[in-house]
């Protein structure tokens, strides 16, 4: 049986996608291992891990308007309400603003 160029590039590509897709799996679990690793009650240091910016940040963020906040336990903040919060596009671009303008005050 011969191999014609078309088929050589048809199982090329095969490879190339189960590759892609075992990487896109073992990402998603990593991910997920991530997020699930996070205590239920997130602490303001794994807020600032989250959205990967300072103490001080943080104390700006969790002042802004929605931002979930646990009514079980001062000082902390549901994790899964606070990950869904951080996938919203209109507060993703809220907290982006305010790292920009804090670090443009601070000379960043």
């Amino acid at each position: 049986m011969q191999i014609t160029p078309l088929d050589l590039e048809a199982r090329l590509l095969e490879e190339e996608l189960k590759i892609l897709f075992q990487q896109a799996y073992e990402k998603g679990i990593q991910d997920a291992e991530q997020k699930y690793n996070l205590p239920h009650h997130l602490r303001k240091p794994d807020v600032a891990e989250i959205f990967q910016v300072s103490l001080a940040t943080v104390e700006n963020i969790i002042r802004m308007e929605g931002f979930p906040k646990s009514k079980v336990v001062s000082a902390r903040y549901p994790r899964d309400m606070v990950l869904k919060w951080a996938e919203d596009p209109t507060n993703i671009e809220r907290v982006n603003r305010l790292r920009n303008k804090l670090n443009t005050e601070w000379g960043r």
